[in-house]
């Protein structure tokens, strides 16, 4: 009963974080669309979180916060996430949101490809047929072919690149350094990398809402990666993860409302083929080890 009520509480946890992220992405396009650049959002998106987050890491982490012998992984890390949101927010100015999120959907796959070639994470038949599914329904939701097509989608794929190579260095900073540390050390290194080019492109507020969003589109972050780490805290992935899918219906939600973007066949049908392979992937690792959660993890510091 009680496990239960642990995977009940880890799959509330999920719908939120899948919520807050698709509100992170809206919020971003809106300010791009309102002529912020993607310096100005990435430095509220990152300084606002830091900001709140600077008096709790001080009193769990007290006088080990700065001490660390990963600091050169934190830095990689921080350079790798900064240039990965500027590509993505200035992207998604020029495409639908529900397109990018798609894309996104690729992340954990190309992390497995990763996983594969670098760290040598085994490979058989199932997992190839999986592997190549997945690519073909990205190949689905990007088009190529199609005069519809967009290149902004090829900077989001990059994106998702950089993206999983920060799940890699989470796997390694994991094994030492706690949730609360890493998300310190990321959110200080890009408030402080995206700074020179928030000044460089700075613009004043003009009115309430966009000061109101500017600030809670940081408050929205930390709220995510809490929500994020109690649902892998409380629940087993394989019971999160067809929940992650909830994430596409909240954008096509947000992005018809606030934009007027309806979704496009090709992008819900590439969604569906990348998600179920997505799925098919992480169940069969997790059944070989249970610490491939904490690649998931690293969704908290890169939304």
């Amino acid at each position: 009963m009680e496990n239960r009520k642990n995977q009940l509480k880890g799959i509330l946890w999920m719908i939120l974080h899948c919520f807050l992220i698709s509100s992170v992405v809206t919020i971003a396009k809106f300010l791009g669309k309102n002529n912020y650049s993607e310096g100005q959002v990435v430095f509220f998106h990152s300084f606002v979180a830091f900001m709140i987050l600077l008096p709790f890491a001080l009193h769990f982490e007290g006088k080990k916060l700065l001490k660390t012998k990963l600091f050169s992984l934190h830095l990689f890390r921080g350079i790798i996430g900064t240039a990965s949101l500027f590509l993505y927010f200035f992207a998604l100015k020029f495409i639908p949101l529900t397109d990018g999120r798609a894309v996104a959907l690729l992340s954990p796959v190309i992390t497995f490809i990763f996983a594969v070639i670098f760290i040598k994470e085994s490979l058989n038949i199932k997992k190839s047929i999986a592997l190549i599914l997945s690519l073909f329904g990205g190949y689905i939701i990007i088009n190529p072919g199609n005069v519809s097509f967009h290149p902004m989608l090829l900077l989001i794929l990059v994106a998702m690149i950089m993206w999983s190579i920060i799940d890699l260095i989470i796997k390694k900073l994991s094994k030492t350094e706690s949730g609360i540390k890493q998300l310190f050390f990321l959110t200080g290194f890009l408030s402080l990398f995206s700074l020179p080019f928030a000044i460089l492109d700075w613009k004043n507020p003009e009115n309430l809402l966009e000061i109101f969003l500017l600030t809670f589109i940081g408050i929205i972050f930390l709220f995510n990666s809490l929500a994020l780490f109690l649902a892998i805290k409380y629940a087993d992935l394989t019971t999160l993860t067809p929940i992650d899918f909830s994430g596409m219906i909240f954008t096509a939600i947000l992005s018809y409302l606030v934009f007027g973007e309806i979704i496009k066949t090709n992008t819900l049908i590439g969604s569906i083929i990348v998600f179920v392979s997505s799925l098919y992937l992480i169940y069969q690792e997790s059944k070989k080890a249970k610490d491939f959660s904490k690649i998931s993890e690293g969704n908290i510091q890169k939304e």
